[in-house]
């Protein structure tokens, strides 16, 4: 019994891996401010999915815009309003009339814009992300990427200091205790030979 179960969890580990949604790139330092081009790529949950649908949000950075890939036939905007994106969120469900997603397929491209703020930027898959065959929706849901906007900001004990300034305040630091230990050696060597004079 013990052997079947850890079977089945490993099973039930590996599905959930393989139904994703792959960015790229999905991490790398990025300006604040600044835009750029992040695409979409299907890992589908069955080999019969016909669409995708993609719940995304977006922290410290922004959605411009969203533009389906050319394998797909329909694109349908289910924010409110029917748009596509609000600016912090990408809801829009985009569908094959024939064939099958395949793995790796180009779902999309999006134009995101960073935030102003250092630190970190998030996209995450949210509740109502994955694929639909027509009769089963396979969810999949996580963080999809990661990036570094502007610098993180350093600690308090953290000190930015040039390393080329630390080698020259060590060769100025060497060379003076050079002169102060020759001047101390002459002056003990002067000091003798006046005790031996007298």
């Amino acid at each position: 019994m013990k052997k079947i179960a850890v079977i089945l969890c490993f099973f039930f580990i590996f599905v959930v891996n393989v139904n994703a949604l792959t960015l790229n790139p999905s991490s790398g330092n990025m300006g604040r401010g600044t835009t750029s081009t992040i695409n979409i790529y299907a890992n589908p949950g069955t080999v019969s999915d016909v669409i995708a649908t993609m719940r995304l949000a977006f922290n410290n950075a922004t959605i411009l815009s969203f533009t389906k890939g050319t394998s797909f036939d329909t694109a349908l905007g289910v924010c409110a309003g029917g748009a596509t994106d609000n600016g912090t969120n990408l809801c829009i469900d985009v569908a094959k009339l024939s064939g099958t997603i395949t793995n790796n397929e180009l779902i999309g491209t999006m134009s995101v814009r960073w935030g102003n703020t250092d630190g970190t930027a998030t996209i995450v898959k949210q509740t109502g992300n994955g694929y639909y065959n027509g009769t089963v929706f396979t969810s999949n849901v996580g963080t999809a990427g990661t990036y570094t906007v502007g610098e993180i900001p350093r600690t308090p004990l953290e000190i930015n200091i040039n390393s080329e300034i630390i080698v020259a305040f060590s060769g100025l630091t060497i060379m003076f205790a050079g002169i102060y230990l020759f001047q101390f050696l002459s002056n003990e060597k002067r000091t003798k030979k006046e005790e031996n004079i007298y």
